[in-house]
């Protein structure tokens, strides 16, 4: 099955009339070769000069494997859910919460598709409440082998990213995206510093929330 944008968006235009009720805007639509996922909702660019959400998401649709055509429709649905939470502020603590697995169930219900959650992403349902707070966080991992926790003002996110890329002290790092309460404890700064963190709660700090990429002056928080 070959996949366009085309086919992707007449697709986008049939499902969201049958599940949506035609309230979801039309995302750009990329096709892409990921190996790593089949499809991803990306939440609307947050720019350097202009801290807040663009005009568009992006509904992502890998075709580096050949599947059947009801296996893409598939996929196309799963983050069309993932667009309509976080658009209606529904969005779960994890990728595929209670929230997603009730309009999931609803949708296969039709008995037209058969939605699914990937094997990888099944570590949910362990918080059914969203916060407000939207959190954009950097772990770290030192030199000296610990690790490292920031909770960064969102205004400053590109300043951090420059300035933790030379940190001496800093082996590596990963820019982090969560509505979780559990980072709360932590208070937002606005100069590069980090706080020391357990191991667990670094395990659980990746659990709870989503990837954020930084490309240029764009960021973008990734939901699959």
């Amino acid at each position: 099955m070959q996949v366009t944008i085309e086919w992707i968006e007449q697709k986008f235009n049939l499902f969201n009339k049958d599940y949506f009720e035609g309230k979801l805007p039309v995302p750009e639509f990329r096709v892409s070769k990921n190996k790593s996922r089949f499809g991803a909702f990306i939440i609307g660019h947050l720019r350097k000069r202009n801290i807040g959400p663009s005009k568009s998401d992006i509904i992502e649709i890998s075709v580096f494997m050949d599947r059947e055509e009801h296996d893409f429709e598939n996929t196309l649905i799963h983050e069309m859910i993932h667009m309509y939470l976080y658009l209606n502020n529904m969005l779960d603590k994890t990728s595929h919460g209670p929230n997603f697995r009730l309009m999931m169930k609803k949708i296969n219900s039709h008995g037209k598709h058969e939605v699914k959650i990937s094997v990888k992403q099944t570590r949910e349902d362990f918080y059914n409440t969203l916060q407000e707070r939207k959190n954009f966080i950097i772990l770290s991992r030192l030199k000296n082998g610990k690790k490292g926790i920031t909770v960064c003002a969102q205004t400053r996110i590109f300043d951090f990213d420059k300035a933790f890329k030379k940190w001496g002290v800093i082996e590596s790092y990963e820019w982090r995206f969560s509505y979780d309460i559990f980072f709360s404890k932590y208070r937002r700064i606005m100069r590069p510093a980090f706080y020391d963190i357990s191991d667990d709660d670094f395990k659980k700090a990746f659990e709870i929330s989503y990837q954020f990429v930084i490309e240029g002056d764009i960021g973008r928080a990734i939901i699959n």
